[in-house]
């Protein structure tokens, strides 16, 4: 299964995201960090109000100084050229059933890369999640019931 990925990456796509990832912003309170993570991250989803709420408190971590930050390390794009990341060859080796999960909005996975996946390899079962971003959030009951049904193949 994959989600809003796929064996091709253009560099633009990896930029923006690189930019986001990397923010290495503190806030003086959660309610400051929360509202960064709710307008930062609203390509994620489908999210109801509460779960968008929850996302953004287990996005964040409170440093020794008191201050609240994203809880992950913002050098996890280090390293990482913005540069096109193109694996079709190993793509069509694989021969497992495959379902791509894709944000119809997402910089990283492109329509013409989903069409490809779609008759190329292993010829990818396909969620389309409209007007969501890179990543959806794998919480909606569509996109539950989908996994679900797949894994249970």
């Amino acid at each position: 299964m994959l989600n809003d990925i796929g064996p091709f990456v253009g560099a633009e796509g990896r930029a923006g995201n690189a930019a986001l990832a990397s923010a290495a912003d503190t806030y003086d309170t959660k309610d400051e960090a929360i509202q960064f993570v709710l307008e930062s991250k609203k390509a994620f989803g489908p999210f109801t109000p509460e779960v968008a709420q929850k996302f953004a408190v287990d996005s964040l971590i409170r440093g020794d100084d008191g201050k609240w930050r994203l809880h992950y390390d913002p050098k996890i794009v280090l390293g990482r050229e913005a540069k096109d990341t193109n694996i079709w060859g190993e793509w069509n080796k694989i021969s497992a059933p495959t379902l791509t999960i894709w944000g119809t909005e997402s910089t990283l996975l492109s329509e013409s890369t989903v069409e490809k996946m779609k008759i190329t390899g292993p010829k990818t079962e396909l969620l389309s999640m409209e007007g969501v971003g890179h990543c959806p959030g794998l919480t909606s009951k569509l996109e539950i019931e989908t996994i679900t049904s797949f894994l249970l193949k």
